[in-house]
Protein backbone atom coordinates (compact mmCIF):
# COMPACT_ATOMS: atom_id res chain seq x y z
CA UNK A 1 0.00 0.00 0.00
CA UNK A 2 2.85 2.36 0.88
CA UNK A 3 4.41 1.69 -2.49
CA UNK A 4 1.54 2.14 -4.80
CA UNK A 5 0.25 5.82 -2.52
CA UNK A 6 3.86 6.80 -3.31
CA UNK A 7 4.32 5.60 -6.63
CA UNK A 8 0.60 6.99 -8.20
CA UNK A 9 -0.60 9.72 -5.60
CA UNK A 10 -0.80 13.21 -6.90
CA UNK A 11 0.70 12.21 -10.06
CA UNK A 12 -1.82 14.20 -12.19
CA UNK A 13 -0.60 17.09 -10.51
CA UNK A 14 3.23 16.68 -11.03
CA UNK A 15 3.32 15.37 -14.63
CA UNK A 16 -0.46 16.42 -16.05
CA UNK A 17 -1.08 12.62 -16.93
CA UNK A 18 -4.33 11.34 -15.85
CA UNK A 19 -3.83 7.44 -14.71
CA UNK A 20 -7.48 6.58 -16.41
CA UNK A 21 -8.89 4.45 -12.94
CA UNK A 22 -9.20 6.06 -9.50
CA UNK A 23 -6.68 5.33 -6.97
CA UNK A 24 -8.34 2.80 -4.93
CA UNK A 25 -8.82 0.20 -7.80
CA UNK A 26 -4.73 0.17 -7.44
CA UNK A 27 -5.43 -0.65 -3.97
CA UNK A 28 -7.71 -3.53 -4.26
CA UNK A 29 -5.44 -4.81 -7.29
CA UNK A 30 -1.98 -4.76 -5.04
CA UNK A 31 -2.92 -7.70 -2.94
CA UNK A 32 -3.97 -10.36 -5.92
CA UNK A 33 -0.79 -8.85 -7.59
CA UNK A 34 1.31 -9.30 -4.50
CA UNK A 35 -0.12 -13.28 -4.24
CA UNK A 36 1.10 -13.32 -8.37
CA UNK A 37 4.57 -11.86 -7.78
CA UNK A 38 4.92 -14.29 -4.88
CA UNK A 39 3.53 -17.29 -6.92
CA UNK A 40 5.84 -16.46 -10.01
CA UNK A 41 8.62 -16.31 -7.73
CA UNK A 42 8.30 -19.77 -6.64
CA UNK A 43 7.47 -21.07 -9.97
CA UNK A 44 10.53 -19.68 -11.24
CA UNK A 45 12.73 -20.86 -7.70
CA UNK A 46 11.08 -24.23 -8.25
CA UNK A 47 12.23 -24.51 -12.44
CA UNK A 48 15.08 -23.12 -12.17
CA UNK A 49 16.57 -25.50 -9.57
CA UNK A 50 15.32 -28.76 -11.53
CA UNK A 51 16.95 -27.02 -14.65
CA UNK A 52 20.05 -26.66 -12.17
CA UNK A 53 20.09 -30.30 -11.03
CA UNK A 54 23.64 -31.89 -12.21
CA UNK A 55 24.96 -28.65 -14.01
CA UNK A 56 27.43 -26.69 -12.78
CA UNK A 57 27.23 -22.97 -13.63
CA UNK A 58 29.33 -20.31 -12.18
CA UNK A 59 28.57 -17.75 -9.54
CA UNK A 60 28.60 -14.95 -12.38
CA UNK A 61 26.76 -16.43 -14.67
CA UNK A 62 23.56 -17.59 -11.97
CA UNK A 63 23.28 -14.15 -10.93
CA UNK A 64 22.95 -12.88 -14.52
CA UNK A 65 21.21 -15.71 -15.72
CA UNK A 66 18.21 -15.11 -12.40
CA UNK A 67 18.68 -11.29 -12.50
CA UNK A 68 16.94 -11.52 -16.39
CA UNK A 69 14.57 -14.50 -15.02
CA UNK A 70 12.95 -12.29 -12.27
CA UNK A 71 13.43 -8.55 -14.19
CA UNK A 72 11.44 -10.07 -16.68
CA UNK A 73 8.95 -11.90 -13.69
CA UNK A 74 8.95 -7.88 -12.46
CA UNK A 75 7.88 -6.67 -16.05
CA UNK A 76 5.05 -9.01 -16.42
CA UNK A 77 3.31 -8.49 -13.35
CA UNK A 78 3.81 -4.98 -13.99
CA UNK A 79 2.09 -5.09 -17.38
CA UNK A 80 -0.96 -7.61 -16.04
CA UNK A 81 -1.76 -4.79 -12.87
CA UNK A 82 -1.28 -2.41 -15.62
CA UNK A 83 -3.85 -4.22 -17.51
CA UNK A 84 -6.46 -4.80 -14.26
CA UNK A 85 -6.06 -1.02 -13.42
CA UNK A 86 -6.29 0.77 -16.82
CA UNK A 87 -8.93 -1.83 -17.31
CA UNK A 88 -7.63 -3.05 -21.54
CA UNK A 89 -4.90 -4.74 -23.00
CA UNK A 90 -4.11 -1.17 -24.94
CA UNK A 91 -3.66 0.49 -21.63
CA UNK A 92 -1.11 -1.83 -20.28
CA UNK A 93 1.09 -1.81 -23.44
CA UNK A 94 1.16 1.98 -23.65
CA UNK A 95 2.18 2.24 -20.13
CA UNK A 96 4.33 -0.47 -19.72
CA UNK A 97 6.45 1.13 -22.63
CA UNK A 98 6.23 4.62 -21.44
CA UNK A 99 8.35 6.96 -20.10
CA UNK A 100 6.59 7.28 -17.56
CA UNK A 101 7.56 3.74 -16.64
CA UNK A 102 11.03 4.16 -17.12
CA UNK A 103 11.59 4.45 -13.13
CA UNK A 104 9.79 1.21 -12.59
CA UNK A 105 12.21 -0.99 -15.08
CA UNK A 106 15.35 0.72 -14.16
CA UNK A 107 14.29 0.09 -10.41
CA UNK A 108 12.92 -3.36 -11.41
CA UNK A 109 16.49 -4.22 -12.80
CA UNK A 110 18.23 -2.77 -10.13
CA UNK A 111 16.20 -4.45 -7.41
CA UNK A 112 16.59 -7.63 -8.94
CA UNK A 113 20.03 -7.84 -9.42
CA UNK A 114 20.52 -7.20 -5.84
CA UNK A 115 18.44 -9.36 -4.66
CA UNK A 116 19.89 -12.05 -6.84
CA UNK A 117 23.27 -11.19 -5.25
CA UNK A 118 22.34 -11.31 -1.74
CA UNK A 119 20.61 -14.55 -2.20
CA UNK A 120 23.70 -16.46 -3.94
CA UNK A 121 25.65 -14.99 -1.74
CA UNK A 122 23.78 -15.98 1.12
CA UNK A 123 24.28 -19.50 -0.69
CA UNK A 124 28.20 -19.56 -0.81
CA UNK A 125 28.58 -18.23 2.64
CA UNK A 126 25.67 -20.87 4.13
CA UNK A 127 22.24 -19.82 5.12
CA UNK A 128 22.18 -16.85 7.85
CA UNK A 129 26.38 -16.35 7.53
CA UNK A 130 25.89 -13.18 5.60
CA UNK A 131 23.31 -11.76 8.05
CA UNK A 132 26.17 -12.55 10.83
CA UNK A 133 28.62 -10.92 8.97
CA UNK A 134 26.33 -7.85 8.50
CA UNK A 135 25.17 -7.85 11.92
CA UNK A 136 28.32 -7.97 13.56
CA UNK A 137 27.05 -11.02 15.80
CA UNK A 138 30.47 -12.62 15.79
CA UNK A 139 32.88 -9.73 15.86
CA UNK A 140 33.40 -10.89 19.33
CA UNK A 141 33.95 -14.02 20.65
CA UNK A 142 30.50 -15.69 22.12
CA UNK A 143 29.91 -19.09 23.58
CA UNK A 144 27.62 -21.38 22.06
CA UNK A 145 26.71 -25.14 22.50
CA UNK A 146 27.37 -27.05 19.76
CA UNK A 147 26.98 -30.60 17.94
CA UNK A 148 29.80 -31.28 15.28
CA UNK A 149 29.76 -34.39 13.15
CA UNK A 150 33.23 -35.03 10.86
CA UNK A 151 32.45 -37.17 8.32
CA UNK A 152 35.39 -38.46 5.58
CA UNK A 153 35.42 -40.50 2.27
CA UNK A 154 36.71 -44.51 3.13
CA UNK A 155 39.65 -45.40 1.39
CA UNK A 156 40.06 -41.97 -0.09
CA UNK A 157 43.81 -42.76 -1.29
CA UNK A 158 43.55 -45.86 -3.03
CA UNK A 159 40.06 -44.16 -4.55
CA UNK A 160 42.33 -41.31 -5.94
CA UNK A 161 45.16 -44.01 -7.11
CA UNK A 162 42.87 -46.20 -9.24
CA UNK A 163 40.68 -42.23 -10.08
CA UNK A 164 43.58 -39.96 -11.14
CA UNK A 165 43.74 -36.46 -9.09
CA UNK A 166 41.21 -34.78 -11.62
CA UNK A 167 38.55 -37.60 -11.92
CA UNK A 168 38.85 -37.66 -7.86
CA UNK A 169 38.36 -33.88 -7.19
CA UNK A 170 35.04 -34.51 -9.67
CA UNK A 171 33.94 -37.15 -7.66
CA UNK A 172 34.38 -34.97 -4.69
CA UNK A 173 32.62 -32.26 -6.03
CA UNK A 174 29.25 -34.59 -6.97
CA UNK A 175 29.78 -35.67 -3.30
CA UNK A 176 29.46 -32.59 -1.81
CA UNK A 177 26.68 -31.61 -4.10
CA UNK A 178 24.67 -33.85 -2.45
CA UNK A 179 24.67 -32.33 1.28
CA UNK A 180 22.84 -29.66 0.38
CA UNK A 181 18.99 -31.38 0.88
CA UNK A 182 19.97 -33.41 3.88
CA UNK A 183 22.15 -30.19 5.16
CA UNK A 184 18.97 -28.26 4.76
CA UNK A 185 16.27 -30.85 5.92
CA UNK A 186 17.98 -31.83 9.44
CA UNK A 187 18.98 -28.09 10.06
CA UNK A 188 22.63 -28.44 9.93
CA UNK A 189 25.13 -25.76 8.67
CA UNK A 190 28.14 -26.82 6.81
CA UNK A 191 31.12 -25.31 8.46
CA UNK A 192 34.28 -26.34 6.80
CA UNK A 193 35.12 -28.66 3.67
CA UNK A 194 38.94 -30.06 4.23
CA UNK A 195 39.71 -32.00 1.58
CA UNK A 196 37.73 -35.16 1.05
CA UNK A 197 36.38 -34.35 4.73
CA UNK A 198 33.37 -32.03 5.60
CA UNK A 199 32.16 -30.44 8.88
CA UNK A 200 29.00 -30.45 9.58
CA UNK A 201 27.47 -27.70 12.85
CA UNK A 202 24.11 -27.76 14.21
CA UNK A 203 23.48 -25.33 17.46
CA UNK A 204 22.46 -28.04 20.04
CA UNK A 205 19.02 -27.71 20.20
CA UNK A 206 18.32 -27.75 16.44
CA UNK A 207 20.63 -31.15 16.18
CA UNK A 208 18.53 -32.71 19.08
CA UNK A 209 15.27 -31.59 17.42
CA UNK A 210 13.70 -35.17 16.08
CA UNK A 211 17.14 -36.54 16.33
CA UNK A 212 18.26 -33.95 13.08
CA UNK A 213 22.21 -34.29 13.62
CA UNK A 214 21.37 -38.83 13.13
CA UNK A 215 19.04 -38.45 10.76
CA UNK A 216 21.44 -36.17 8.75
CA UNK A 217 24.00 -39.10 8.45
CA UNK A 218 21.39 -41.45 7.22
CA UNK A 219 19.67 -38.90 4.95
CA UNK A 220 23.00 -38.26 3.26
CA UNK A 221 24.08 -41.86 2.68
CA UNK A 222 20.76 -42.78 1.10
CA UNK A 223 21.19 -39.58 -1.25
CA UNK A 224 24.96 -41.17 -2.32
CA UNK A 225 22.67 -44.89 -2.32
CA UNK A 226 20.28 -43.62 -5.13
CA UNK A 227 23.41 -42.60 -7.36
CA UNK A 228 25.53 -45.60 -7.07
CA UNK A 229 25.37 -46.62 -10.76
CA UNK A 230 26.08 -43.01 -11.80
CA UNK A 231 29.06 -42.95 -9.20
CA UNK A 232 29.79 -46.74 -10.95
CA UNK A 233 29.32 -46.09 -14.41
CA UNK A 234 31.09 -42.43 -14.15
CA UNK A 235 34.09 -43.08 -11.37
CA UNK A 236 34.30 -47.26 -11.36
CA UNK A 237 33.84 -46.60 -7.38
CA UNK A 238 30.83 -45.84 -5.11
CA UNK A 239 31.88 -43.40 -2.49
CA UNK A 240 30.97 -44.12 1.22
CA UNK A 241 31.26 -42.01 4.21
CA UNK A 242 32.30 -42.92 7.35
CA UNK A 243 31.55 -39.75 10.48
CA UNK A 244 32.12 -39.13 14.05
CA UNK A 245 30.12 -36.70 16.49
CA UNK A 246 29.72 -35.10 19.98
CA UNK A 247 28.69 -32.40 21.50
CA UNK A 248 29.95 -29.77 23.31
CA UNK A 249 30.64 -25.86 24.45
CA UNK A 250 32.81 -23.73 21.75
CA UNK A 251 33.61 -20.18 20.89
CA UNK A 252 32.30 -18.70 18.17
CA UNK A 253 34.52 -15.73 16.66
CA UNK A 254 34.96 -13.79 12.96
CA UNK A 255 38.68 -14.02 12.27
CA UNK A 256 41.13 -12.87 9.31
CA UNK A 257 41.11 -9.68 7.64
CA UNK A 258 42.24 -10.33 4.32
CA UNK A 259 39.84 -13.18 4.29
CA UNK A 260 37.20 -13.65 6.79
CA UNK A 261 35.53 -16.54 8.25
CA UNK A 262 33.06 -17.81 11.87
CA UNK A 263 35.48 -19.93 13.19
CA UNK A 264 34.93 -22.60 16.26
CA UNK A 265 37.38 -22.61 18.90
CA UNK A 266 36.96 -25.98 21.00
CA UNK A 267 37.40 -29.28 22.82
CA UNK A 268 34.32 -30.55 20.90
CA UNK A 269 36.15 -30.36 17.36
CA UNK A 270 38.84 -32.39 18.41
CA UNK A 271 36.73 -35.01 20.17
CA UNK A 272 34.81 -35.36 17.24
CA UNK A 273 37.73 -35.63 14.66
CA UNK A 274 38.99 -38.22 17.02
CA UNK A 275 35.97 -40.05 17.23
CA UNK A 276 35.47 -40.14 13.35
CA UNK A 277 39.28 -42.13 13.40
CA UNK A 278 38.18 -44.90 15.37
CA UNK A 279 35.50 -45.81 12.49
CA UNK A 280 37.92 -47.99 10.78
CA UNK A 281 39.02 -49.42 13.35
CA UNK A 282 36.04 -50.12 15.25
CA UNK A 283 33.95 -51.24 11.69
CA UNK A 284 31.27 -48.56 11.87
CA UNK A 285 29.87 -46.06 9.87
CA UNK A 286 28.86 -43.74 12.28
CA UNK A 287 30.72 -43.19 16.08
CA UNK A 288 28.85 -40.60 18.76
CA UNK A 289 30.10 -39.93 22.16
CA UNK A 290 28.22 -40.60 25.46
CA UNK A 291 27.91 -37.01 25.82
CA UNK A 292 25.87 -36.72 22.62
CA UNK A 293 24.03 -39.83 23.43
CA UNK A 294 22.45 -39.20 26.74
CA UNK A 295 20.93 -36.17 25.23
CA UNK A 296 19.27 -37.48 22.09
CA UNK A 297 15.47 -38.15 22.53
CA UNK A 298 14.04 -41.83 22.83
CA UNK A 299 13.51 -43.34 19.43
CA UNK A 300 12.86 -46.85 17.94
CA UNK A 301 14.27 -45.60 14.39
CA UNK A 302 17.83 -46.13 15.08
CA UNK A 303 20.29 -48.67 17.39
CA UNK A 304 22.87 -47.39 19.74
CA UNK A 305 25.60 -49.74 20.50
CA UNK A 306 28.27 -49.40 23.30
CA UNK A 307 31.30 -50.13 22.26
CA UNK A 308 33.42 -49.34 25.15
CA UNK A 309 35.71 -46.51 26.66
CA UNK A 310 38.83 -45.38 24.17
CA UNK A 311 41.93 -43.69 24.91
CA UNK A 312 41.83 -40.55 22.18
CA UNK A 313 44.61 -39.16 21.63
CA UNK A 314 44.72 -35.74 23.23
CA UNK A 315 42.52 -36.47 26.06
CA UNK A 316 43.31 -37.35 29.46
CA UNK A 317 40.10 -39.39 30.51
CA UNK A 318 38.73 -42.31 28.21
CA UNK A 319 35.47 -41.46 26.25
CA UNK A 320 32.53 -44.04 25.67
CA UNK A 321 31.69 -44.33 22.12
CA UNK A 322 28.54 -45.87 20.55
CA UNK A 323 27.83 -47.04 17.08
CA UNK A 324 24.87 -46.22 15.38
CA UNK A 325 22.90 -48.23 13.06
CA UNK A 326 19.47 -47.95 11.39
CA UNK A 327 17.03 -49.90 13.09
CA UNK A 328 15.72 -53.02 10.92
CA UNK A 329 11.59 -51.89 11.28
CA UNK A 330 10.58 -54.43 8.61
Amino acid sequence: MVVVTVRFVGIEFFTGVELGFPLYLIYLNSLPGGILAGLTWVLVEITYKKWLRGKKISFGTTILLKTIIYFLMFMVVMFLASMVGGGSFEYAVDYTFSLLAIGNIIASFIGALIFVFIQQMDRKLGPGILLQYLTGKYFKPREEERIFMFMDLKSSTTIAEKAGHIMYSKLIQDCYQELTTPVKENKGEIYQYVGDEVVICWKTKNGLEKLNCINFYFDYIMKLERRRQYFFEKYGVFPQFKAGASVGSVMAVEVGELKSEIAFHGDVLNTASRVQGYCNQLKEQLLITQSLVVLLPSTDKYNFSELGAFELRGKEKELVLFGVSKQNLE
